[in-house]
């Protein structure tokens, strides 16, 4: 058909990058916990928050139920999505494999480890622990994806660091939680300084196992607090439910 395609794109590029910037902010307070697993949420009273209409936000809402952030219920709304233990373990088991699978580059001649970057990152957590104030759980969280995303991203293999980053949004899902531990993540912090000290030495199995076993504790802590505190963020069903 003749004509100029552009003028009839245009809106639609328009409604997509309003859906893309929803998107990332109902992400972004998922992952948080400002938006909790179970919350139901109401289309109209985001669209006027974000200050945009409804059809960006149902896009929102498809696009975040695809990635599992999201359940949609046709009969009864739209909620977070809660874990089942099931779902947390494949979370877990999925960060371990990609990790484990990582962590031999860190030894080889085409390594990308960059240990200063690592020692700053210990660094900086080890000045939130010597804090007299409230614990600053999202900079150690950032600290800690730094520490995490730096193993995975020394094998030089981007379709694997693509696939540790859509992993991550589940990841801290379930971990905001685990950050009511001020005690738990000072003891992460400690298994990451001998980490990144067997990384640093250089000991490749001192390094792998400490690695695995402290994804293997951090998994079995967040099920325990989260199964033991009564919030119903996670269920021992097969499947969550809302």
């Amino acid at each position: 058909m003749a004509g100029f395609p552009g003028a009839q794109q245009a809106p639609l590029i328009v409604k997509s990058s309003l859906a893309n910037q929803a998107c990332e902010v109902l992400r972004q307070q998922i992952i948080q916990g400002t938006l909790p697993p179970g919350h139901r949420l109401n289309i109209h009273e985001i669209a006027v928050q974000l200050g945009i209409s409804r059809t960006p936000v149902k896009e929102a809402f498809n696009r975040l139920s695809l990635d599992g952030l999201l359940t949609i219920h046709p009969q009864s709304g739209t909620f977070v999505s809660r874990f089942s233990i099931k779902q947390i373990r494949e979370i877990f088991e999925a960060r371990l494999m990609l990790e484990l699978w990582s962590a031999p580059a860190l030894f080889d001649g085409e390594s990308r480890w960059n240990a200063a970057d690592a020692e700053r990152l210990l660094a900086r957590c080890e000045e939130l622990f010597e804090s007299s104030g409230e614990f600053d759980f999202a900079t150690f969280a950032i600290c800690d994806r730094g520490l995490h995303t730096s193993i995975v991203s020394a094998s030089g293999n981007r379709r694997i660091s693509m696939m540790y980053e859509s992993v991550y949004p589940y990841l801290q899902m379930v971990r905001v939680y685990w950050g009511r531990s001020r005690e738990r993540a000072l003891r992460s912090h400690r298994e990451h300084i001998r980490i990144v000290d067997a990384i640093n030495r250089p000991d490749a199995g001192a390094a792998t196992e400490l690695l695995r076993g402290h994804i293997a504790g951090s998994q079995e802590d967040i099920i325990r607090l989260l199964t033991d505190d009564g919030s119903g963020i996670i269920t021992s069903q097969g499947e969550a439910d809302n």
